[in-house]
């Protein structure tokens, strides 16, 4: 019988940040859970430590790879998963210790199909809450797909927690000699799939981002564009493919600063994310600049009114 949820952690030399997360899963209020480390070529001591966690209450998978990055390990771990849903905790993070038994609680309550899992919010270790929050009161759920997240007030990091077999479905795309694929590969994959996600305006997960982590490393900016940019074009060109046009054109400008930024010459910028020269030029000359005068427009009505 499957779990109900796998925890997923990918560690790069962390080893005791990756010693707090143990501790926060050891208070857990329930065990309904097994925890994957998946260890991307470290070379601290976070083997050794992870041999001395105890694993009376929860099943602990470990394993060691050559480092490949962080979207290689969750293809690892989302492969040997037994948990039905797949919760990616990072090894800087904890968890408050009624986390498990509440998204528990949320997933046995879900009746509708069509939804990919369950989100609660991540908050600092202040409590200052990661990004928006959706105006509803605590226990309360609005339904919605990645793409709808901005106007529900829902931006910023969430603690999502999708089922499995949805992921399984959309694995992160590898590319040699690249180490970096934002998630939101993954989530607008499946948010293109019409798939909801029930979010929650409850706290789930506690982040405390450090100065060497992803997210203020400066990975997913224009540096670590250039030093991925087979990843971070296929991001691209998913993008303009899938997501509303608001996002898509944002995007686009996005991609044309990052070629600049790596001097790429203007009709080779197309060929990248896979787009003819016409199509390449509708874009620039046709698509993006009507959207920004709409948005002038619309935004001098609202002023107005």
């Amino acid at each position: 019988m499957a779990l109900p949820i796998t925890i997923f952690t990918a560690t790069y030399n962390r080893c005791q940040l990756l010693q707090r997360l143990y501790i926060s899963l050891k208070e857990q209020t329930s065990y309904k859970f097994e925890w994957i480390i998946i260890d991307d070529g470290s070379f601290d001591d976070t083997e050794e430590a992870v041999a001395k966690f105890d694993t009376d209450r929860f099943d602990i998978f470990y394993i060691k790879q050559v480092h490949g990055g962080k979207h290689r390990a969750i293809n690892k771990g989302i492969d040997i998963a037994r948990g039905e849903y797949f919760f990616i905790v990072d090894s800087d993070d904890y968890l408050p210790k009624d986390s498990i038994e509440k998204a528990n609680n949320w997933i046995s309550n879900l009746r509708n199909n069509n939804l990919a899992g369950v989100a609660g919010l991540k908050v600092l270790p202040d409590g200052t809450i990661c990004g928006g929050r959706p105006k509803l009161r605590d226990g309360e759920w609005i339904e919605a797909t990645n793409f709808e997240r901005k106007r529900l007030g829902l931006m910023g990091d969430k603690a999502e927690i999708y089922k499995t077999s949805i992921m399984r479905r959309h694995p992160f795309p590898e590319f040699e000699g690249e180490y970096f694929v934002t998630e939101s590969v993954c989530w607008d994959a499946i948010a293109a799939e019409g798939k909801k996600i029930r979010w929650y305006n409850e706290s789930l997960y506690i982040a405390d981002y450090q100065p060497t982590g992803l997210t203020q490393s400066g990975i997913n900016e224009l540096v670590g564009h250039k030093d991925n940019f087979q990843g971070y074009c296929y991001y691209i060109r998913q993008s303009l493919k899938i997501k509303p046009i608001v996002e898509g054109i944002t995007n686009f400008r996005e991609y044309n600063k990052t070629c600049r930024y790596m001097r790429i010459k203007f009709l080779n910028r197309g060929k990248n994310i896979k787009f003819s020269v016409i199509s390449y030029l509708i874009w620039f000359f046709v698509k993006m600049p009507v959207w920004y005068m709409v948005r002038i427009i619309k935004y001098k009505i609202l002023a107005k009114s």
